[in-house]
């Protein structure tokens, strides 16, 4: 769940990207686990193939845990990139790598 302000756009990347809409200093935990949905593996596998595309397209599955992971809240508009922005700490927090 993002704990900052950030707004959808049209993103150069890929598609549409959330951005910040506040400044963010290098550090700071712009994210945190929860705000999901979780589906374990049986649920998964008894979903439509249509649903399991959007699940797998919107959500990831954590190695972690096992669980598919659905995220209610823009952070699913996040893009990757070779020279990200962001890091996990040590806790699983994401984090402001740099200024943003």
């Amino acid at each position: 769940m993002l704990v900052v302000k950030t707004f959808v756009a049209q993103s150069l990347i890929h598609g549409n990207g959330v951005f910040a809409a506040e400044d963010i200093s290098e550090g700071t935990i712009i994210w945190r686990e929860g705000g999901e949905i979780l589906y374990s593996e049986k649920q998964f596998a008894d979903f439509s193939e249509e649903r399991k595309k959007f699940v797998s397209f919107w959500g990831w599955k954590d190695k972690a845990d096992g669980f598919y992971h659905l995220s209610l809240d823009d952070d699913r508009f996040i893009n990757h990139s070779f020279q990200p922005n962001t890091s996990f700490d040590k806790n699983g927090l994401m984090v402001a790598a740099k200024f943003i």
